[in-house]
């Protein structure tokens, strides 16, 4: 009986608070190029990817935050599959929505999207960095790890894995990717078994377009699930907004930087549909759909301050999706990767994550002062109170790629 060698997948993305760093720059050539070139077969195989992904992990615990990033997953999987062969293949093409892609097709297209939501400048900071780590006794296929660095950017380096100063590399290079925010991602004792994590880091830092006022911020009820009631800060913006309405949930936009390119986009759901009922409903035509429905608006928007740290583990929910045999410890293949025998499977796949919104930035006050200076609006005008469990998104609006997706419950 051959040896069974695990593939470890660690997916770790970080939403930094939303406030405080502004750096500025020219887009580039390069990235117009590649805004130009990209596939757009690929973003919308990652948006299929990621609702059916996020509709899969919601029920686990819905009585808790899940917050993900489709983008980050699907960017570890990416490099994943480089090394994948037969029927495994397949199936993982199955769960990522790669029915009409080639290999050559999606690497390309990979890489002009990281080139594009690259972004540094204009108050916002939007940045990847991907790794692969080896154990240092095992060979890998030349074609596998060069896929890696020349599409994906990734940084290589074979290590000791029974050193426990192995993982405390991996950890450092993490913690210095998310800016302090995940510092363990790697148990100290490496199994055995292991012989290679794949990490895929997204930082992602931004200004409001629109400051809340800090000042106009108010004590609040926001109530649970559970029924339980909570009072938290409630912070307050009155004034024109992206506003969409339909009947089963208000959405506001809410853009960051000058260029208004990155976005989030809040959903309400009504109170007898629930997140878990929107959540149902996401689908790619029918939010290409709703993100193109969006008009200004007067109105006022009460959010609340909110912090949220997610952790689990994918197999159970790409299984769902069809990669299962991926996961197979005897018919697993990844011959692509490495020669076999002995048969790699992949062990896990683990994503993390962390987000803070909060009013933002020290220009706030200037900003939004004349906001706070109106003192009601139009009768017609909207009022959205996210007083309830709600649905939120942060998307490149050049692109249409989703970031982060996640659904609140607990704002604190």
């Amino acid at each position: 009986m051959y040896k069974k060698i695990g593939l470890a997948i660690f997916v770790l993305v970080v939403a930094a608070a939303i406030a405080l760093f502004t750096l500025n720059g020219p887009e580039g050539t390069e990235r117009a190029e590649a805004v130009r070139d990209l596939d757009g077969r690929l973003v919308e195989a990652n948006l299929h990817f990621g609702f059916e992904l996020f509709q899969k992990l919601y029920p686990e615990d819905p009585e808790k935050n899940t917050v993900i990033s489709p983008t980050s997953i699907s960017m570890a999987l990416a490099m994943t599959y480089q090394g994948a062969g037969g029927e495994t293949r397949d199936a993982m093409a199955k769960a990522l929505a790669l029915t009409d892609m080639d290999l050559d097709a999606y690497n390309e297209a990979n890489s002009d999207l990281l080139t594009i939501l690259t972004h540094r400048g204009d108050a916002v900071e939007n940045r990847f960095a991907n790794s692969l780590w080896k154990r240092q006794e095992y060979d890998f296929r030349d074609a596998f790890v060069n896929a890696a660095r020349d599409y994906f950017g990734a940084q290589t380096q074979s290590l000791d894995f029974d050193d426990p100063a192995a993982a405390q590399t991996i950890n450092n290079w993490v913690k210095e990717k998310t800016g302090g925010k995940i510092e363990d991602i790697v148990d100290d004792d490496i199994d055995p078994d292991t012989i290679m994590f794949i990490i895929n880091a997204l930082y992602f830092q931004g200004d409001w377009t629109h400051p809340f006022d800090e000042a106009s911020t108010v004590e609040q009820d926001f109530y649970r699930p559970d029924g339980r009631t909570d009072t938290v800060p409630m912070m307050v913006r009155q004034g024109e907004m992206a506003y969409l309405e339909r009947d089963a949930f208000q959405a506001v936009r809410l853009p960051y930087g000058e260029e208004e390119r990155f976005s989030m986009y809040v959903f309400l759901p009504n109170e007898d549909l629930g997140p878990a009922g929107l959540i149902d409903r996401l689908e790619p035509e029918q939010w290409n759909d709703w993100m193109g429905a969006f008009s200004k608006q007067e109105g006022r928007l009460r959010l609340p301050r909110f912090t949220a740290e997610y952790e689990g583990e994918l197999e159970d929910a790409l299984t769902d999706m069809g990669m299962g045999l991926a996961f197979d410890r005897q018919q697993a293949n990844f011959e692509n990767m490495r020669s076999i025998p002995p048969v790699v499977y992949l062990k896990s796949v683990r994503h993390k994550t962390f987000i803070e919104v909060d009013e933002t930035g020290t220009e706030a006050a200037a900003a939004t002062s004349v906001e706070v200076g109106i003192e009601s609006a139009p009768m017609d005008a909207f009022d959205m109170e996210v007083n309830r469990p709600f649905v939120f998104a942060i998307r490149d609006d050049v692109t249409g790629t989703v970031l982060f997706m996640g659904s609140i419950v607990d704002p604190e």
